[in-house]
């Protein structure tokens, strides 16, 4: 992974592959912003900043209002 690509953005626009209501599948793409710990948007399932949190990870939420996880449309 090119993380001294990441390096040179302030975030990272993430756009899911998969996009099913009630369902949250992750891939490489939200992987790569995280190891690069630059704070990222994330366009997938709504839901998806939820479930990174309850498996533990922190997202950037006092820099990204992450209000819009919870938007369907």
């Amino acid at each position: 992974m090119p993380i001294s690509v990441y390096q040179q953005t302030d975030w990272c626009l993430v756009a899911e592959t998969n996009y099913q209501p009630g369902f949250v599948f992750f891939t490489e793409k939200i992987a790569k912003p995280m190891l690069a710990k630059r704070p990222f948007i994330l366009a997938g399932n709504p839901g998806s900043l939820r479930l990174l949190h309850q498996l533990g990870f922190k997202t950037f939420g006092s820099v990204i209002n992450a209000d819009y996880d919870l938007e369907s449309d």
